[in-house]
């Protein structure tokens, strides 16, 4: 089986796998597959948005259901976290329609909003509809860097180098992201 046919076939649910469990490189990737018409962009934009919605709702739900757990409690200590504690519990709709453009803020935030007067209802919906546009975002521009691919690499424009390169920065990606929530927490293991 060619690397092509597998992606044709499985790389739909591997895209919606990846905006569960990393997030931007993934769906970089997937608008890259969009640029490359390996991928439709119609379910690329499902898998990515409902991949990402997802997360965003099981961080909730799991901070709601664990909210006085040791772990959750030490992520929301500390001098940064009690300002973003703060601001979710007086401005929560705005923030969970923000926080999936803001850099490492996609377990924090729904665990913060989680303590807020929220409903999980309004929470949904809203993230929702953010978690469709950051993938529209995110897809155009794994568009742009597949275009820009297209013209800087020409026949080296493979598919290979599209989905091994993507692999490679969201295994990184992931593996910082999990070491960086272990280490955070007001300082305590």
């Amino acid at each position: 089986m060619s690397l092509e046919s597998i992606v044709t076939s499985y790389g739909v649910p591997a895209l919606f796998v990846g905006c569960f469990l990393e997030g931007e490189s993934v769906a970089i990737t997937g608008g890259a597959l969009v640029h490359r018409h390996t991928l439709k962009f119609i379910p690329v934009l499902l898998a990515i948005s409902s991949g990402a919605w997802l997360a965003d709702t099981a961080f909730f739900l799991l901070g709601r259901r664990f909210r006085s757990h040791p772990f959750v409690q030490r992520r929301l200590e500390g001098g940064r976290v009690a300002g973003l504690m703060a601001r979710a519990g007086q401005h929560p709709d705005r923030l969970a329609a923000m926080f999936r453009f803001i850099p490492g803020m996609r377990i924090l935030m729904p665990l913060a909003l989680s303590h807020t007067a929220i409903s999980y209802r309004r929470y949904a919906v809203i993230t929702a509809v953010s978690a469709a546009l950051w993938a529209l975002f995110y897809i155009l521009v794994g568009h742009v860097v597949g275009a820009a691919l297209q013209q800087i690499a020409g026949h080296l424009h493979h598919l290979r180098v599209i989905v091994w390169g993507g692999a490679l920065i969201a295994a990184v990606s992931l593996i910082l992201g999990l070491r960086h929530l272990m280490k955070s927490g007001g300082g305590k293991p």
